[in-house]
């Protein structure tokens, strides 16, 4: 099954506690496919650890 990365972006915003470091970053950008690749970039980047981009 292939996933739309514009539906992986809302996946990723519906994942992540309101209020978090993590989604603030992820509401910075404007949600569109085309962005995702940025933001899971960025989380990478930022938070330095790529196995783990979800905060609970």
């Amino acid at each position: 099954v292939k996933i739309a990365p514009e539906d992986k972006f809302q996946y990723l915003i519906q994942s992540m506690s309101e209020g978090s470091k993590a989604r603030e970053v992820v509401d910075s950008f404007p949600l569109s496919g085309s962005n995702y690749p940025k933001v899971i970039d960025y989380r990478k980047e930022r938070f330095g650890r790529d196995d783990i981009l979800l905060e609970v």
